[in-house]
């Protein structure tokens, strides 16, 4: 996705990308060799390139459009095929399908999830989880869940060290949006975890250089991941985070819903307002004619224009949103 538009306002700096990575914590770099942190990086998990693309649309009906994208991402030892469905609804709705697939050999991951980058302007973000200070998968018995809001700059916990920081956990939903209340609600089919700052990871790693100041305010980073790995501590010189905590590198799958929002909506409608999911299978072939590329970030790849399918009938119910109870 290159842009994404609401009353004129653009809401879409770049994204969504898969990402596996996160800036390593100071018990991530625990153990040398052995540590997880250098087990990312040996196998290229924070290097990942693109290294070829299938994109198909397919107008479902009049109110439908199904988007089936398969990525291949390429690191040191191994790779992931990663395999989105895009179903775009007139009203403005995104429902999204994400499966990641590894191959290869590879550590425990960080994370699974996608992340983007919205417009520096949209600082202000509200959630439903857990809160309101930052937690993980073992670190998260203390936080209740439930709404919390703040700007973006407060989800930052300034560590000695620059590390990963700010996760919410259990989240159902998420708004990020500008001073007008303008900007994109994104709501989890079950539960995810977000984090929102004010800064890229490349100046979070950047800032672990003594005497470096984290450069913030170009961009706002929103992270929607399906999980990320425990913090670990039972020491911090040794690899261990629980293996209940740990993300094996397996076939994962999650989805979520994009909704640009404003002030007037109320957000607990549209939470309890679901959508049919018309597209729930990839289009036939999509995948097999995936072309090799030149090996480069995914970030500044260019986008290949989208092969169009012939229409495809489906029957159309005349009632298209159902209320929860």
């Amino acid at each position: 996705m290159t842009s994404f538009k609401y009353k004129g306002q653009e809401l879409l700096e770049s994204g969504l990308y898969a990402n596996f990575f996160r800036v390593p914590t100071d018990n991530d770099e625990g153990g040398g060799k052995e540590s997880y942190a250098a087990r990312w990086r040996e196998a290229g998990l924070d290097s990942l390139k693109l290294m070829g693309s299938d994109l198909r649309v397919e107008k479902i009906n009049p109110h439908v459009y199904k988007v089936s994208l398969v990525k291949s991402l390429q690191g040191k030892t191994g790779g992931f095929l990663v395999s989105s469905i895009y179903t775009v609804y007139a009203t403005g709705d995104i429902h999204l399908q994400n499966t990641f697939t590894p191959s290869g050999t590879w550590p425990p991951l960080a994370k699974i999830g996608l992340k983007f980058e919205m417009p520096a302007q949209y600082d202000h973000v509200q959630w439903y989880g857990r809160g309101p200070y930052e937690t993980y998968a073992d670190r998260k018995s203390s936080a209740k869940v439930g709404v919390y809001e703040g700007t973006v700059d407060e989800q930052h916990f300034p560590y000695i060290m620059a590390q990963e920081n700010g996760n919410k956990t259990d989240v159902r939903w998420m708004a990020v949006t500008n001073a007008d209340g303008l900007g994109l609600l994104a709501i989890s089919d079950s539960v995810f975890n977000i984090s929102v700052h004010n800064y890229t990871d490349q100046a979070l790693l950047a800032a672990k250089k003594p005497g470096t100041q984290l450069s913030k305010d170009s961009v706002t980073v929103v992270n929607l991941d399906l999980a990320q790995m425990g913090l670990g501590g039972d020491d911090s010189w040794s690899p261990r985070v629980h293996d209940a905590y740990q993300l094996p590198a397996q076939p994962y799958s999650y989805s979520f819903r994009l909704k640009p929002i404003d002030r007037a909506d109320d957000i607990s409608t549209f939470v309890h307002t679901t959508l049919p999911i018309i597209a729930q299978a990839m289009s036939p072939g999509v995948g097999t004619e995936t072309l090799p590329e030149e090996g480069e970030d995914e970030a500044t790849a260019a986008p290949r224009p989208a092969t169009k399918k012939a229409p495809v009938k489906y029957p159309v119910k005349k009632k298209t949103y159902t209320k929860r109870r």
